[in-house]
């Protein structure tokens, strides 16, 4: 009810259940303050994964939910803290282009022992790069189905990149219902092997569209190759950001008719100054095989692959816009990792039995 009526804040909801009658009838004559109202929906963060599920079960007796195919996207929202810092740091930057400061100045103005440390208000809240800036917050995901639009399962991280949340709100979904969709869609941003890999592993039919062009694919027997049928005759081994990473290198690009071609579809524009590369490569992970990864990548290029990215635009986006729209949801009010989720699990739970009802 809450939520309905766009209210998140505890000293708003200790005003309506002593003027609102549906606040009234709901606290059944009770006028809990606002602590005591805060102390409560902390303590009621364990409980609202078993709400979740059970508003699932509710969908599925009702006939709403078939996990036939589930539509995953991330909405990135601002946490409990102020930002104001931030858009001042940028006001200043802006001023410092435009009238720039000497060194010597720039010295004596900074305080003593280097910058100063400012407090966030909330340790776990991170910078998250939005459409429309950089805010301090989470990461929210979710699992939506595709033909009511229920969420099946939800998650937060402070962690920007959607790629690393993918199996995390699929892992979420099998502890709460024991079972997933049988196809995955999401945007480019969750295209990596190791995703394409673990949903393949699962069972799931992917439909992740390219993040980058590749000339590679894979024929009819399984293997790795080019336009031209060459298969990589050269492996390299290294390391990105810890991660054990296997290079494969196909050599005979030199004189081959699909070079130019080769060269077109990846991007890749040679300036006169420079040597043509007669080489293409394609790397991943050296635990992840590439093949289920170029795989999704054709299946999304078909026509079930593109009807399912058009439903996908319609249904999660569609939840995002419900939790601002209808249940005024903008940002979180509690602080901390563990509390965001529980936060972000209520919001969808209101959101199914929204749906439901």
């Amino acid at each position: 009810v809450a939520l309905w009526g766009h209210t998140t804040s505890s000293r708003r909801l200790e005003m309506l259940i002593r003027r609102d009658v549906r606040f009234i009838a709901l606290a059944r004559g009770l006028r809990p303050d606002h602590s005591t109202l805060c102390r409560f929906r902390r303590a009621m963060g364990p409980t609202m994964k078993h709400l979740l599920e059970e508003s699932v079960d509710m969908a599925c007796k009702a006939g709403l939910v078939g996990f036939k195919r589930g539509h995953v996207d991330g909405h990135r929202l601002p946490g409990n803290v102020s930002q104001w810092r931030k858009r001042l740091e940028e006001a200043e930057a802006e001023d410092a282009k435009d009238h720039p400061v000497s060194p010597a100045a720039e010295t004596a103005s900074a305080p003593e022992g280097g910058k100063a440390k400012r407090s966030t208000g909330d340790p776990d809240a991170r910078s998250i790069k939005t459409k429309k800036g950089f805010v301090t917050g989470y990461n929210a995901q979710a699992l939506a189905d595709e033909e009511s639009g229920i969420v099946l399962s939800a998650t937060v991280s402070n962690n920007s990149s959607d790629a690393a949340q993918l199996e995390p709100v699929l892992e979420r979904c099998i502890d709460l219902h024991g079972e997933l969709p049988e196809s995955i869609a999401a945007d480019k941003g969750y295209d990596t092997p190791r995703n394409a890999y673990a949903l393949e592993l699962l069972g799931v039919e992917s439909f992740i569209p390219a993040h980058l062009p590749s000339i590679f694919k894979v024929n009819e027997e399984g293997r790795v190759v080019c336009p031209a049928g060459h298969e990589p005759d050269r492996f390299e081994r290294f390391k990105a950001k810890g991660v054990p990473v296997l290079r494969q290198i196909v050599t005979q690009c030199k004189g081959c008719s699909h070079w130019k071609e080769c060269s077109k579809s990846e991007g890749e524009e040679q300036a006169p100054s420079k040597a043509p590369r007669f080489e293409r490569s394609i790397r991943s992970p050296e635990d992840v095989p590439v093949g289920p990864w170029l795989e999704m990548h054709d299946r999304t290029a078909s026509e079930a692959g593109k009807d399912a990215m058009k439903k996908r635009a319609c249904t999660i986006e569609r939840v995002f816009a419900h939790t601002k729209a209808r249940l005024g949801f903008r940002r979180f009010s509690l602080s901390g990792l563990d509390l965001v989720e529980s936060e972000w699990t209520m919001v969808m739970v209101a959101h199914d039995l929204w749906r439901i009802c």
